[in-house]
């Protein structure tokens, strides 16, 4: 309870005097109403009042606001120079990607240009070398695609 006496420090506890608690003690055989306040503690010399006390905290609490607002700030401007160095690199990424592939596309033009021409001009030897073989070839080719035709049109109406 409140009116109980401070306990003693236990034999191992070693208890410096500037520690000990000064305020008085109340027994239980102290007449007095318990109502009534205690008496306020007297001033500590040398000790910062209250309000000294809470302008040092204030001044610590806006100094830590102050840190912690530049270190957002860095972050900030960190975060901000890492998403243009990315986008700066995506960039140059997506213009190397077009170019291998417009070159890509131009080598693979160029060479199913050149596999025409040499088709081409195969074709026109063979024609000219077998002309008689070339049309027996294509006659039979229509021959057979005809006979294909006729049997594929007879077993879709049936």
């Amino acid at each position: 309870m409140a009116t109980d006496p401070v306990p003693e420090p236990l034999t191992n506890q070693e208890v410096r005097e500037e520690n000990r608690a000064g305020f008085p003690v109340v027994t239980s055989s102290a007449s007095g109403d318990i109502r009534q306040m205690p008496p306020a503690l007297p001033p500590a010399d040398g000790q910062p009042s209250t309000s000294s006390k809470m302008d040092e905290i204030k001044s610590r609490v806006s100094d830590v606001a102050d840190r912690a607002q530049q270190t957002a700030s860095q972050i900030k401007d960190r975060v901000s120079d890492a998403a243009g160095q990315a986008q700066k690199t995506a960039a140059e990424t997506y213009e190397k990607a077009k170019d291998g592939a417009a070159r890509t596309y131009e080598q693979a033009s160029r060479r199913t240009a050149e596999i025409a021409r040499t088709a081409r001009a195969r074709s026109r030897q063979l024609m000219h070398d077998y002309p008689f073989h070339v049309i027996a070839g294509a006659a039979t080719f229509g021959f057979v695609l005809g006979v294909a035709l006729r049997i594929w049109r007879s077993s879709r109406y049936e």
